[in-house]
Formats: structure tokens, sequence, C-alpha cells
């Protein structure tokens, strides 16, 4: 309960750095286009291809009134004409050869789309980072916010920009694939894809997720399991001069070894676990897949009362429902993935919100050349950490003089450098140039 609200944050603030707009419109619109011309060249090879079997296997028996339009269209592609059945056959498997060829094309050509999208958002937001960093940026007195925003600009950027094609390739590759896999399906037989998809689909994609989530959880028990064992490690090197000292080096050795063996065994007994639970999921997911090969298997070969399945129709149908529950899948991830960018989107607008230590004065006009003195009245200066660097610092710098200033942490003679540049504003006091407040 207590990670929601930080889940829902991190999706929010990955929402906030790509939104809706920058996925759905503009140069994503291209991006769209070619998924879906990918999308239907996939189907069409799929039609070839079983096209293709029913040349080869010859089980159609020709369409009827009450065939499905699936398989009136492989009808269609597998009537020969005027040319043998060898050549047929050749023919569609060069179409198919060829269709593929394009949806492989086409699927590139989109993916390189989605990633001038995401370079897009990074430059944008890259450019967003450096003009904050140019108001926040002088005030750095110590580097450690130019060192957090180079990472910003960097790794949290390339982290945002990867988010961003992953996630415009679930919402537009994977939707529209799951849109024709099941019209694909519906197509050659409604009533057997909902018989296959109200249970043992659904029963099938349920223990995929279970057993990927299963396999996280005992990858961060093993982690886990594996830094306590290292601790143990370094407790016991740490104490080699004690056990020495005292003389009881078989105990620490003894100790050693009994640290070891407990280890192993909390590892082992995890993968044991972990084992038996996978070795029950893959059993079941088994099972779920034999189902949907009976339920279909069953209208090719017992079709009377129903109207027969043939063999192209039956490979369209399973090919769809396999098609369908991929895209599914791949499509369920979208929250993982705008979680985990979500943090880097989090430290990105931390640093785009910061207000700046410096602030514009309304009405201020340039310093005449000094004149007179420089003259620092009580001025009182804290960095981030809280650690006053300078206290009411009173100091007087005469005209025409040289002023050398020394400290044991440089942050405090370099601040009141900053200060006459106002790369930084005091906290308390003023400073003076020839009696006036800068």
């Amino acid at each position: 309960e207590r990670e929601t609200p930080v889940s829902v944050r991190s999706q929010d603030e990955f929402q906030r750095a790509v939104s809706r707009r920058d996925l759905l419109r503009g140069p994503a619109l291209g991006c769209h286009l070619l998924w879906a011309a990918s999308v239907l060249l996939a189907a069409g090879t799929l039609l070839h291809i079983a096209a293709l079997l029913d040349v080869g296997f010859g089980t159609g028996g020709g369409a009827t009134a009450d065939s499905s339009p699936v398989r009136r269209l492989v009808e269609f592609l597998s009537d020969r004409g005027a040319y043998s059945r060898d050549l047929h056959s050749v023919l569609l498997l060069v179409s198919a050869t060829v269709l593929w060829i394009l949806h492989r094309f086409s699927g590139h050509l989109a993916e390189n789309s989605a990633h001038e999208v995401a370079r897009r958002i990074g430059d944008r937001v890259r450019r967003a980072l450096f003009r904050q960093h140019l108001r926040i940026g002088p005030g750095d007195i110590d580097g450690r916010a130019t060192a957090s925003v180079y990472q910003r600009t960097t790794s949290d950027i390339q982290t945002l920009s990867a988010a961003t094609v992953d996630t415009l390739s679930r919402i537009s590759r994977d939707t529209m694939m799951a849109i024709a896999c099941l019209a694909l399906a519906c197509l050659v037989d409604p009533l057997l894809t909902l018989q296959c998809l109200l249970l043992p689909a659904a029963v099938l994609a349920w223990l995929v997720v279970r057993d990927r989530a299963a396999r996280q959880r005992h990858l961060a028990t093993i982690h886990g399991d594996g830094e306590l064992a290292n601790l143990k490690i370094a407790e016991s090197l740490a104490n080699v001069q004690l056990a020495s000292g005292y003389g009881v080096e078989d105990l620490a050795r003894d100790r050693f070894d009994t640290d070891q063996v407990l280890s192993g065994q909390r590892a082992a007994r995890h993968d044991q676990r972990h084992a038996r639970g996978r070795a029950i999921r893959q059993g079941l997911t088994a099972i779920a897949a034999s189902v949907i090969l009976v339920l279909v298997g069953r209208r090719v070969l017992l079709a009377p009362p129903l109207v027969p399945l043939d063999l192209a129709s039956a490979f369209v149908l399973l090919t769809s429902i396999a098609g369908l529950l991929c895209a599914l899948d791949r499509r369920a991830q979208l929250t993982e993935i705008a979680e985990k960018a979500g943090h880097c989107a989090e430290r990105i607008h931390k640093y785009l919100d910061r207000v700046p230590p410096v602030s514009q004065a309304i009405g201020a006009r340039f310093l005449q050349p000094l004149a007179d003195e420089i003259c620092f009245d009580s001025v009182t200066w804290t960095p981030g950490d809280n650690v006053p660097a300078l206290r009411e610092l009173d100091l007087d710098i005469p005209a025409g003089e040289t002023t050398a200033l020394l400290s044991v942490d440089p942050r405090e003679a370099r601040a009141v450098a900053w200060l006459l540049t106002r790369f930084i504003d005091p906290h308390g006091g003023r400073v003076l140039i020839d009696g006036q407040d800068i």
C-alpha cells in the first residue's frame, strides 16, 4: 500500500515529460501509419502462408456460402487458375516472402521514426535543463548541482528516450496487432474464438504474467540474500585483528564457515521453491495451450453438426490467438515502463521546478565603476548542506587596493567573490558597492 503513491507519482511524472500529444500527434503520426502498414503486411503474410498450406495439403474442399470470410479469402489466394500446383505454391511462397520483407522494412522505418520522436523529446527536455542551469548553475559553489544536472541531461534523458520508444511501440504497434489478430480470429469462427479466449487463453496469459512476476521476485530475493552474505563476509574480514588479538582464530574460522553454509542453504531453498513453482506454472501453461489445440482440432476432425474447419483456417485462428496474447502481454508492460522512467522524469522535474537562488530585482540598474569601497555588512550565507559558510561577515575593501581572501573551506572565500558578481545572494545582511546595495 505504501508503494502505490510512489508508483502513481512516477507515472504522472513520466506523462508530464512525455504527454499524450507527443505520442499521438505531430511526428508520431507517421510512426503510427508505418506500424499500421506493418501490421497489415503481417496479416497478408499470414493469409498467404495459410493459402500455401491449403495448396500443399489440399484440405480446403472449396469455399461455400457458409464458409467464413477468411476461408473465402484463402480459397481466392489458393485458386491456381491456369498455373500448376507446384508453380502456384512457388508464387505463394514468393508473395509471402515479399510481404514479410515489406513488413519488416515498414517496422524498421516505424522504429526509426519512434527513435526520432524520442530524440526530439529528449532534446526538448535537455534544452529546458540547460536554461534552468543558466539560472541555477552560477550559484553552484561546490559543483554538486552541475554534477547532478549532468546526470539528468545524460543517463536520465537516455532512460526517458528509451521509455518513450517502448511506450510508443506498445500503444501503437501492439494495439494494432491485438486488434488485427482478434479480427482475424473472429472472422474465422467467432464462437470458437470466444471458447478459446474465454478461459484457456485467459488462464494462459495469467500464467505467463504470474511466471514473470515470480521470476522478478526470485531475482530480488537472491540479490537480497547475496547482499546479506557479503555483509557477513565483510564483517568477518574486518574482525580478523580482534580474533588474532584474543587468540580465537578457530572460532572466527568456524563462524565464517557456518555463515557460508547457511547462505548456501538459504539460496538453495529459494532456488528449489522457485523451481517447483515454475514447474507447476509451466505444466498449467501446457495444459491451457493443449485445451486450445483440442478445441480447434475437434472442429477440424469432428466437424458435424458444425461447419467444418479446414487446416488453413485453423492455422490462421491459432496464429491469431498467439499473436493476440503476445501483443496484450507486451502492452501490459506500459505501467512498468512508465514507473521506471518516471523516477528519472521526477528527478528532472525536481531540478526544473527549483527556484533560482538569485532573484531579478525590479528596476535594477547598472553600477558605475568602483570609486569608494566595497562593504560587506553582516553578511550571512548558507549553502545547500545548511552549514553556514559566512556568518555575519563584516568586511570593507577600499578601491584601488588588492585584498586576498584565505579560508580553510574553499567555499567561504569563493562565496565572498561570488556575492560581488551576484552569482549568489546573501541570506542575511547587505553587500554595498559605493554605498549602494547590489
